[in-house]
């Protein structure tokens, strides 16, 4: 009996027999061919070990040796196999790889043998390991680095988010925006940043699993600011009273920003501002002031002058009143007189009058401005005493007041205003009634007409036999 044959092979055999003697007897050759193999391997004891976050070694055995290759994949539909290994083995191993970690797979092992059986094995799983390694961080530098920003890059041995914790300080103070996306080669930009100022950044990278790796403290210093801003422009100056100018002017622009401006007055610099004008006070009145500006920024560089600027003060107030002199009553009548003064500026006309110094009456305003016044008071009693004081208001609002003045209003009988009653008086009244007219003055009695009743009237006073009505 013939055993351990491979099936479809044609075998060459020869048969021999001895005999007690020892003489050898030994066949020609004869030829034969083992039946055709039509079974599958038997496949047993698949199994997972050495089951790492990214890998795996699935084994097994079979029964006659045969071929090594493994399906597999998130699903039972697999998607990946391993290299097929061509020798003919009992004893299995392959080695997956490339795996995701915490992921449930899939997987199915095949061995085919030399007569071309394959044996394919029913479903199994295993889980990989969870990640629990923070990305290793490597090859930080900064780029880019200008006045107010810079660009951060590192690069990590898997893939895994960027962001830069950054400040002027080991402390920090700010972040950037968390870029989610998983790489392995990272860049943010950091902007915003002070001229001439050194940082402090640490970068941050988290891996699919959550691991988060953080970088040491690194450090760079932003470039210097050697840009001065534009000089201003547009300054204009106005005087507003006899001690202050007002400044303006167009705002200035820098590479990085302006910090102020530096007002110059006469060629000396007198005040800083951050804004476009300026109130300068404390001048000298009726004098001409001529400006510049320069602007600076916070490195210190600072524009040219600006074009320059001039302006007068305004000539200074006037708290002065007016002086009133010659202020006589004229024209004084039984019911009438009229008030003149002068003034040594122009200003407003008014008289208070009254029969005591209390006044009580004062003319109508006057407000035509001269230095020449002229008030006519009416509706006086006559034969009365009267106070009176004259105003004057300049065109400052400075007001005069004089000192306090009298006159006398004539009596009715003294018709020609000569201070007496006498044949003029009486004369007067004559001419009148054969003129015919009416003149208030010469109505004695006052019925609105001149007539012999007033003659009587004033005949009878100058004769001393009655006094005059009024």
């Amino acid at each position: 009996m013939l055993a351990g044959l491979n099936a479809s092979t044609l075998y060459h055999y020869r048969v021999k027999s001895r005999d007690a003697a020892g003489n050898l007897a030994t066949s020609t050759d004869f030829t034969f061919t083992t039946a055709a193999d039509t079974t599958a391997p038997v496949i047993s004891g698949t199994a997972a070990s050495q089951i790492t976050q990214s890998g795996a070694t699935i084994g097994w055995t079979t029964n006659e040796a045969s071929d090594t290759q493994v399906e597999y994949g998130p699903t039972a539909s697999y998607g990946s196999s391993t290299t097929l290994n061509t020798s003919l083995v009992t004893s299995h191993s392959a080695a997956l790889s490339g795996l995701t970690a915490s992921t449930l797979y899939h997987y199915r092992v095949k061995s085919r043998d030399a007569g071309g059986n394959l044996a394919t094995s029913v479903d199994f799983t295993f889980t990989t390991a969870p990640d629990t390694t923070a990305p290793v961080i490597s090859a930080i530098s900064t780029s880019t680095i200008t006045l107010t920003g810079a660009t951060i890059n590192w690069t990590t041995n898997e893939a895994s988010d960027t962001q830069v914790d950054y400040g002027t300080s080991a402390s920090y103070s700010s972040t950037t925006t968390l870029n989610t996306s998983l790489v392995t080669s990272h860049s943010a930009a950091l902007s915003g940043l002070t001229v001439s100022t050194l940082y402090h950044y640490r970068v941050k990278s988290r891996d699919a699993a959550g691991n988060l790796a953080t970088s040491a403290d690194s450090s760079f210093t932003t470039a210097a600011d050697v840009t001065p801003p534009l000089v201003p422009t547009g300054l204009s100056a106005s005087a507003t009273s006899s001690t202050q100018i007002n400044l303006s002017w167009t705002a200035s622009t820098d590479n990085v920003a302006v910090t102020g401006y530096r007002i110059f007055r006469n060629a000396t610099q007198v005040a800083t501002t951050a804004g476009t004008s300026f109130q300068d006070t404390g001048l000298t009145p009726s004098t001409s002031y001529s400006y510049t500006v320069s602007a600076y920024d916070a490195a210190g560089n600072t524009s040219a002058l600006s074009t320059a600027a001039s302006a007068t003060t305004q000539a200074p107030p006037d708290t002065t009143p007016p002086v009133i002199s010659a202020v006589t009553a004229s024209s004084i009548t039984s019911s009438d007189a009229t008030v003149t003064w002068t003034t040594d500026e122009p200003a407003d006309s008014q008289v208070d009058y009254g029969t005591t110094t209390a006044y009580g009456n004062s003319t109508t305003l006057d407000a035509a401005r001269t230095t020449a016044h002229s008030q006519l008071l009416s509706g006086l009693v006559a034969g009365t005493t009267y106070h009176f004081r004259v105003k004057s208001l300049d065109a400052a609002g400075n007001l005069a007041v004089s000192a306090d003045f009298i006159f006398s209003t004539t009596s009715l009988c003294d018709v020609n205003g000569d201070a007496g009653i006498n044949a003029l008086d009486l004369q007067a009244v004559i001419n009148a009634i054969l003129a015919g007219t009416n003149p208030a003055k010469l109505d004695i009695n006052r019925d609105n007409r001149v007539d012999v009743l007033d003659l009587q009237i004033l005949n009878n006073v100058i004769l001393g036999v009655r006094t005059c009505p009024l």
